[in-house]
């Protein structure tokens, strides 16, 4: 009677196990995937994941190909692994894992969405001829109801931090630069306020900017204000920006940002960002009149208990989530639409004496648009 060899044994042993172990692994996600103590992580992408296809005798042929992509998109544990991959581009390679997310120096991040060929994008004549008559179309006819207009052009990162973008930036001429030169040379009355200088000039006290955001902190928000309450001042001569001083500056911890969740990398870094309190307390009141996606809110209404200041009306994006209660405090009844289209009811229904037109930079080729919608 033949015995079994312990050699070929043991390797019939290995393989069983080999066999097992890989099929562990190909099990894992699913398993790991469903598992409630495992923490949900999502990744930000420029498009819709694919839904589950419904299988029928009509879908037969192009369900295969459909389901494929349905469960390229949902495999379990995806985002944990896009998670990783992009930690390992960002900390380790020094490479951003989107073409519009830039990793300047000194750690800084910046969106691309202009891109490193920025000339290509640049204004020709026909665009600012067609943006100069818009505004000054616009402005005529709220002068024409006794409404003082502002355009309040809040600045990308790369126009304050130019010194912290990759190297191959080399600092080209911008759309903001077109425009607010060709509107000083053409002698167009519009009011554009352009906090770049100021912004500039603040960052050798405080940063005004976030550093792995698109957007302004406390502080930023707080000079740009400036900006625009000295220009306002100059039609209406008691609304006078509050002192920097007149503000208790302390520093928060912001984990979560915009440009670190659009690689899927939340809490990967923290930076503390300068917050400003009135030492005296605000005393405009906040109304939420309509809001889907705090704090971009649709709607947001400010009052003041000084009836005798004027009424406001601000189209805004953002930006102003930081400005809305430095400005509030100027007026006594201020509304604050994230919108860009200035429309007839909002002016009878707010009756506002000014209207202010907030765009960021990266968006100001819609001024081209811009118009007042009639009823």
């Amino acid at each position: 009677m033949m015995q079994n060899d312990p050699k070929q044994s043991q390797t019939q042993l290995s393989d069983i196990l080999s066999i097992i172990v890989f099929l562990l692994i190909l099990c894992l996600p699913f398993i790991v995937g469903r598992l409630a103590f495992v923490p949900r992580s999502e990744v930000q992408e420029n498009r819709k994941l694919t839904e589950r296809p419904v299988f029928n005798s009509k879908t037969i042929d192009t369900f295969p190909q459909k389901y494929q992509k349905y469960f390229d998109d949902t495999f379990p544990l995806r985002t944990h692994l896009v998670r990783l991959q992009n930690y390992i581009n960002i900390a380790l390679l020094k490479s951003s894992p989107r073409t519009d997310v830039l990793l300047g120096k000194h750690d800084w991040f910046f969106y691309n969405v202009e891109g490193p060929l920025q000339k290509e994008k640049l204004f020709n004549d026909q665009d600012l001829s067609i943006i100069k008559q818009r505004l000054e179309t616009v402005q005529e006819l709220l002068n024409r109801q006794g409404i003082q207009f502002y355009v309040f052009i809040t600045p990308n990162t790369q126009s304050i931090y130019p010194e912290y973008l990759p190297d191959y930036f080399h600092g080209e001429r911008s759309r903001f630069d077109q425009l607010t030169a060709y509107l000083n040379q053409t002698s167009s009355s519009v009011s554009v306020v352009d906090p770049r200088r100021a912004l500039i000039a603040a960052k050798q006290q405080y940063q005004p900017y976030r550093r792995y955001d698109t957007h302004w902190n406390d502080y930023g928000a707080y000079i740009a204000y400036r900006d625009l309450l000295k220009t306002i001042s100059a039609q209406y001569p008691l609304l006078q920006p509050a002192a920097l001083d007149s503000f208790t500056i302390t520093y928060k911890t912001t984990p979560n940002t915009d440009l670190l969740s659009m690689v899927g990398l939340n809490g990967y870094k923290k930076e503390s960002a300068p917050d400003l309190e009135p030492k005296g307390g605000y005393t405009a009141t906040q109304h939420i009149v309509s809001c889907r996606f705090k704090p971009n809110c649709e709607q947001i209404r400010t009052t003041n208990v000084d009836t005798s200041l004027p009424r406001l009306l601000m189209y805004r994006d953002s930006f102003s989530n930081h400005l809305i209660p430095f400005i509030a405090e100027h007026f006594s009844d201020a509304l604050y639409l994230w919108k860009h289209t200035v429309a007839e009811t909002d002016l009878r229904q707010q009756k506002p004496d000014i209207v202010v037109y907030q765009i960021v930079e990266r968006d100001i080729s819609e001024l081209r648009n811009l118009e007042i919608k009639m009823d």
